[in-house]
């Protein structure tokens, strides 16, 4: 298995990990947050807060590794998009709706890439660019 074709599997399997993580996080505190005694709520269930907190800490960890594991790759074609990718601000709770298409274009590039990873010939052909530039 290639470099590229490893880091996109890596790269799949992050994406997976992270968006599991943040919406088994939210199922777990929604009743909890939504209610009319939060707080009391927060006390009662205890426990349930503490792994939703983990699982946000994990999304967080897992998605931070994007970047890092992704750069050698998108460097070849374009070292400030490397170097900007993964610093979009976050969303407010009322655009939430409006990410579905987002979400669903990360679980089909995570499974993409799991699937059929990088196209080599288009990463051969922008490192040929590139050095012609030079």
């Amino acid at each position: 298995m290639s470099t590229s074709r490893k880091t996109a599997v890596i790269v799949g399997v992050l994406f997976i990990i992270g968006t599991l993580a943040g919406v088994l996080s939210v199922v777990l505190t929604s009743s909890i947050l939504n209610g009319p005694d939060f707080l009391a709520a927060v006390a009662a269930n205890e426990n349930q807060v503490i792994i939703a907190a983990l699982l946000v800490l994990t999304m967080g960890l897992v998605l931070a590794m994007v970047p890092v594991v992704i750069f050698p790759i998108l460097k070849q074609h374009n070292e400030v998009l490397a170097g900007v990718f993964g610093l979009t601000p976050q969303m407010s709770t009322i655009q939430m709706v409006t990410n579905l298409p987002i979400f669903l274009q990360e679980m089909v590039m995570a499974v993409w890439l799991i699937v059929k990873g990088f196209n080599a010939s288009a990463i051969a052909s922008g490192s040929a660019k590139e050095k012609a530039e030079c």
